[in-house]
């Protein structure tokens, strides 16, 4: 049986936070961490992964992946220096773009390998 994706799920989380989110960001928080329904995106990176019950590990990999692509701030930081809802989206789908390509490369390692072993 094969263990799930990693990268596949952490690409899935931003999807799901995306769509809280809302198309242009209605639930989207600067400055706090909560408001109502709104929430910064770190915390809705933990309010997603509660709902969908996933374990505390399953959000290791998606901030990972979004501070690496923010570079030297805080996730905080950038949340709330963003100038609009557009920028905190890029960098989303840029984080989520790096997970997917990261699960197409280890689904082609995983179908080549089984492949050499049968050649062999």
């Amino acid at each position: 049986m094969r263990r799930p994706d990693r990268y596949a799920s952490a690409a899935a989380l931003f999807d799901s936070v995306l769509r809280y989110f809302g198309p242009n960001g209605e639930n989207w928080l600067q400055g706090a961490e909560r408001q109502g329904v709104k929430r910064c995106l770190v915390d809705a990176l933990f309010f997603i992964r509660n709902e969908l019950h996933l374990s505390s590990l399953s959000t290791i990999l998606p901030f990972d992946l979004l501070e690496a692509e923010v570079g030297r701030d805080s996730l905080v930081e950038f949340n709330d220096n963003c100038s609009s809802f557009a920028e905190l989206r890029a960098l989303i789908l840029k984080a989520r773009d790096a997970a997917l390509a990261q699960s197409r490369t280890r689904s082609t390692v995983d179908c080549e390998e089984p492949c050499l072993q049968l050649a062999a």
